[in-house]
């Protein structure tokens, strides 16, 4: 192989990786929501639970109660920070894969 043969060569691998990089990053998004979504389900069960609970305390005992983080509000914080780090994840690796442009 010649050494134009090798230059040439170099960014194809590097747009193969690039696009194995995005078409891993999409599957982990929906992955992700997939998950995102059972997870709200389960959120706003919690959330109905527990102010059936509270609507079933007498006043003075319910007003007693610390105030409460909904479920939903936790669950979708926490998504929110794994689609981030995910993100933050792969624009390293794009980032690693394309310095040797430089």
């Amino acid at each position: 192989m010649s050494t134009e043969d090798k230059v040439e060569a170099a960014p194809d691998l590097q747009q193969q990786q690039l696009d194995a990089l995005n078409q891993a990053n999409k599957q982990q998004l929906e992955a992700l929501s997939q998950q995102r979504e059972l997870a709200m389900e389960s959120a706003k069960y919690w959330d109905t639970m527990a102010k059936q609970a509270a609507a079933g305390l007498p006043e003075g005992q319910a007003a007693a109660l610390p105030p409460r983080v909904s479920s939903t509000v936790l669950t979708e914080a926490h998504f929110t920070y794994l689609e981030s780090v995910l993100k933050a994840q792969v624009d390293f690796i794009r980032t690693l894969v394309t310095s040797g442009d430089k």
